[in-house]
């Protein structure tokens, strides 16, 4: 692992993103140190309403390489693992679940190796960032990053109240869209463009897109230390995880 010092801080070479970085500028070096008590404290403190603010706060602090905005979302919560784990580097700090196979209270120390990663494909090339529907319009599409969650955030503070029935999945695929037939649209006009889109072209759009899909499945996947077996966690980030109670015996 390559290290650099920063302010006094210890960073590491952070390996093993998603994307590969295959989507960045050409030599990006993503780099992180770990957590500081307040920063850990803070992590233990999210719920819906607040993760998004506390998460990209927390990697403008600790990540180093890149600019936060231009963070994929896909890559974003394995950075936060990735911070976790450094922290806690030592066995003992565990974390408590209940098996799903034995069904008795166990618990686990944490390691990247218990995340399940779904990879950005070696085959993804640029040309797949267009799809020409079957009504022969062309998209022009790139993946969510940072910058974008406050556009869909400040899209749906705008038109809560004006439009009936906001679409979540149509907002975040109006934000990945960035010109249709090599025209560029408000956000708004593509919002409305996926309205009135053929049922057929929207699952084909959807469905070219889908299939280039990388980042963290929902679950872990953690050996139980009762019964010795393999068990599925779901991924959840509560004030044990960030805070684990030392194990002493």
């Amino acid at each position: 692992m390559n290290e650099s010092t920063v302010d006094n801080a210890i960073y590491h070479e952070i390996n093993g993103l998603p994307s590969k970085c295959k989507l960045y500028s050409e030599n990006t070096r993503i780099e992180g140190r770990p957590l500081k008590l307040i920063e850990v404290k803070r992590l233990s403190g999210i719920n819906e309403e607040n993760s998004d603010a506390i998460i990209n706060d927390i990697l403008r602090r600790t990540i180093k390489g890149i600019n936060i905005d231009n963070l994929l979302v896909a890559d974003k919560l394995y950075l936060i693992f990735w911070l976790r784990a450094n922290t806690y580097r030592e066995s003992g700090f565990s974390v408590d679940y209940v098996c799903s196979n034995c069904k008795q209270e166990s618990a686990f120390d944490f390691k990247l190796e218990n995340l399940q990663i779904q990879y950005l494909s070696d085959e993804f090339t640029l040309d797949k960032f267009k799809v020409t529907l079957k009504n022969n319009d062309t998209i022009k599409y790139h993946f969510l990053t940072v910058s974008d969650e406050r556009k869909i955030s400040k899209f749906k503070n705008t038109y809560s109240t004006i439009i009936k029935d906001l679409d979540d999945d149509l907002i975040r695929l109006s934000v990945m869209i960035d010109s249709i037939n090599d025209e560029s649209k408000e956000l708004i006009e593509k919002y409305n463009y996926l309205l009135d889109l053929e049922p057929s072209d929207y699952c084909y759009l959807t469905s070219m897109i889908d299939e280039w899909n990388f980042g963290l499945k929902k679950y872990l996947e953690v050996k139980c230390d009762k019964c010795g077996g393999d068990a599925l966690v779901g991924i959840t980030f509560h004030e044990d995880f960030f805070l684990p109670k030392y194990k002493i015996r």
